[in-house]
């Protein structure tokens, strides 16, 4: 069985209104179209090594028959100064009208769509996921540009509430820990309070009790979870 490594990744730098953005890209082999991933990193990956982001999403290609394979896989860096959302994440939830997009989280969005328009790439099977910091990211990249996205799988983060009507139209699966001390389960809780009364197409909110802050290496791993997220597909 093939080991997957962050050398099956290869690195480029994106830019976009001025803003420089490493990032890792995987691609299967043959000629698609395949599905894509954006995956958003947590705090302690930031920097601009272009490589620190990648452990946790490489366990999505370690399972032997995992749908992950067959997508292209993306893996922007956020700089060591700067967040996916400018937001306190102790606070829980937000609302979009009241946090400005960042420079780094349009630059993801203009990087999406721009392998989008990549023959390889079908791009009514996008999917965008993230973790802690980067579960924020994902919220708020599913809430600004829903439009592009078929699934959104965020973990342990949380999003923008007024953003509920947009976020009901797109499959999600939440995951959080019960005891998690760094951002609180409240703040998925808050979403789900949010999106359910609106009768969302597909919404699952998971919570680990006696689990802290990473639920991301058990969801990554979770062949289960890959095959649900792959499976989804924009009308």
């Amino acid at each position: 069985m093939k080991e997957w490594s962050q050398a099956d990744f290869a690195a480029d730098t994106w830019e976009h209104n001025g803003v420089r953005l490493p990032y890792r890209y995987y691609v299967p082999a043959g000629t698609g179209p395949f599905a894509l991933v954006i995956y958003l990193h947590g705090a302690g990956e930031r920097g601009n090594d272009n490589a620190l982001q990648l452990p946790p999403i490489v366990r999505l290609l370690a399972q032997p028959e995992s749908p992950a394979r067959r997508a292209v896989i993306l893996a922007p860096q956020c700089p060591a100064d700067s967040r996916w959302v400018d937001y306190n994440w102790d606070r829980g939830c937000y609302r979009l009208a009241d946090v400005a997009e960042t420079p780094w989280l349009a630059a993801v969005a203009a990087l999406v769509e721009r392998w989008c328009a990549d023959p390889r790439v079908d791009a009514k099977r996008v999917y965008a996921t993230g973790y802690s910091m980067g579960g924020f990211g994902t919220w708020d990249l599913l809430a600004r540009h829903s439009n592009l996205f078929a699934a959104g799988l965020p973990l342990c983060g949380g999003g923008p509430v007024d953003a509920a009507d947009r976020l009901a139209a797109i499959p999600l699966r939440v995951i959080h820990g019960v005891d998690d001390a760094a951002v609180p389960v409240t703040a998925s809780r808050a979403m789900a309070q949010a999106i359910l009364p609106l009768g969302p197409v597909d919404f699952v909110l998971t919570e680990r009790p006696g689990v802290g802050h990473n639920v991301w290496d058990d969801a990554y791993d979770d062949p289960a979870l890959a095959a649900w997220l792959f499976a989804q597909r924009r009308a």
